[in-house]
């Protein structure tokens, strides 16, 4: 099952977990953060455009 066209990742995240007949919170505490979020050039804050990967 992979993402819609145009979906965010909060939508295929609580699809998933209906797939498999869990609740979203569930899922979302097996999530891990690695490496850094995207920050804006020069060194500004985080953007909030910032790509996620899902694996």
């Amino acid at each position: 099952m992979g993402p819609l066209a145009g979906e965010l990742t909060s939508s295929l995240i609580g699809r998933v977990a209906g797939r498999y007949g869990m609740e979203r919170g569930e899922v979302l505490s097996q999530w891990s953060l690695t490496g850094s979020p995207a920050r804006h050039p020069g060194g500004g804050g985080v953007r909030a455009d910032a790509e996620v990967v899902l694996n």
